[in-house]
């Protein structure tokens, strides 16, 4: 019977030690106001940069899993990826693309939606 449990609490600890890390990113992006002046307006992004983490990270902007809001602003999610050059390949793609269509990097004079973190799990 000791010899059953030590199996299993050795399995168990394996599945948990070397739980897979996996690369995400998101990148919000969106009409933001100028300086707090809602009649200008400019199409701004912000990235998240690459994290490493457990499985199931997400980015949101409501409680219920929202990934899009009626002003405008959407979330791409982008993971995961097993590898840190895919994922990263992944975000400048996205990046390239907003960027071809006029968006530029969101600074401090931009109001942008705030941003929820799901299954925030860093992974060493």
């Amino acid at each position: 019977m000791k010899k059953f449990f030590l199996i299993v609490f050795v399995t168990f600890l394996s599945q948990n030690a070397f739980a897979a890390c996996q690369y995400y990113a998101y990148v919000s992006y969106g009409p933001a106001m100028v300086n707090g002046n809602l009649n200008e307006k400019q199409n701004v992004y912000k990235s998240s940069g690459l994290r490493k983490n457990l499985e199931g990270f997400r980015a949101v902007y409501t409680s219920y899993g929202q990934v899009t809001l009626a002003s405008g602003f959407a979330i791409e999610n982008i993971g995961p990826y097993d590898t840190e050059a895919v994922a990263y390949d992944a975000l400048n793609s996205v990046i390239d693309e907003l960027e071809s269509a006029g968006y530029v990097k969101k600074n401090r004079s931009h109001t942008v939606p705030a941003i929820i973190l799901r299954n925030k799990k860093k992974c060493n």
